[in-house]
C-alpha cells in the first residue's frame, strides 16, 4: 500500500508566453526545481518527493530545457547535501511524475542521457569503461494509475 501524501509543494515555473527567452526560462526552472528539493529536505524533512515536468505543458517550455533544469537541480542538491549540509540529509528518493505518459518518458530518457553523458565526461579515459558501466541500475520506470512515473534513489550514508 502506498504511503499517504503528507505535503504538497505548489510550484509554478515560467511561461514561454510571458518569458519567451528560453535561456531565462531554463534559469528560472533550475531555481524552481532546486528550491523544491531543498524545501522538501530542510523544511519538511521529507524522505521522498514526486516532481512533475514543471512548465512543460501549457507553459510551453521544451522538454530538453525541463530535463536540463531538473538535472542541474539534482546535481546541485547532491552537492548541497554532500558538502554544505550533510547533517540535514532527509530526502533520499525523487520520483518524476506526470499525467501524460509521453512526457514522463521524455523526462526519463532525457535525464538518463544527461546523467550518462555527465558521468562519461567525468570518467572517459580514466578506466576504459563504457556508457553501460555508468548507468543507474536502481532507476525504475513504473506505470501509475493513469499517470506515469520514474524513480531515482539517492544513496544514503550508513
Amino acid at each position: 500500500m502506498p504511503r499517504p501524501i503528507k505535503y504538497v509543494i505548489h510550484a509554478a515555473g515560467p511561461d514561454t508566453k510571458e518569458i519567451p527567452n528560453l535561456e531565462q526560462c531554463q534559469e528560472l526552472l533550475k531555481a524552481t526545481f532546486l528550491n523544491c528539493l531543498v524545501y522538501a529536505n530542510d523544511v519538511l524533512c521529507a524522505k521522498s518527493i514526486a516532481v512533475p515536468a514543471i512548465s512543460s505543458g501549457l507553459f510551453g517550455v521544451p522538454m530538453d530545457i525541463v530535463n536540463s533544469a531538473i538535472a542541474y537541480a539534482i546535481q546541485s542538491f547532491d552537492h548541497y547535501m554532500t558538502t554544505l549540509s550533510p547533517d540535514r540529509e532527509n530526502l533520499g528518493h525523487i520520483k518524476f511524475v506526470n499525467i501524460e505518459r509521453q512526457t514522463t518518458e521524455q523526462l526519463t530518457d532525457g535525464l538518463r542521457t544527461h546523467f550518462a553523458l555527465d558521468l562519461l565526461s567525468q570518467c572517459v579515459g580514466t578506466d576504459g569503461a563504457g556508457p553501460a558501466d555508468y548507468t543507474d541500475s536502481d532507476s525504475k520506470i513504473a506505470p501509475g494509475h493513469g499517470r506515469s512515473a520514474a524513480s531515482v534513489g539517492r544513496h544514503q550514508k550508513n
